[in-house]
């Protein structure tokens, strides 16, 4: 079948989940790797973390980075 607007592309949502609703959501037009996912955190969901707060993250490799004990 003919893809819509003529070309398919991959776009990857990503959000933190509170009690209260959804923080820090985000587009990036290609599907997350580890760059984009670090980014993320450290532009979108940083700024929005309070003391206390939580975050959990599945084993999805992406989630994983290279560097060890940096406080990230």
């Amino acid at each position: 079948m003919d893809a819509p607007f003529g070309h398919w592309g991959t776009q990857t949502f990503i959000a933190a989940l509170r009690c209260y609703g959804l923080t820090a959501p985000w587009i990036i037009h290609h599907a997350m790797n580890r760059v984009s996912f670090e980014t993320y955190v450290q532009t979108q969901l940083s700024p929005t973390l309070e003391p206390g707060d939580l975050v959990i993250l599945d084993n999805l490799v992406v989630h994983k980075s290279t560097q060890r004990g940096t406080g990230r």
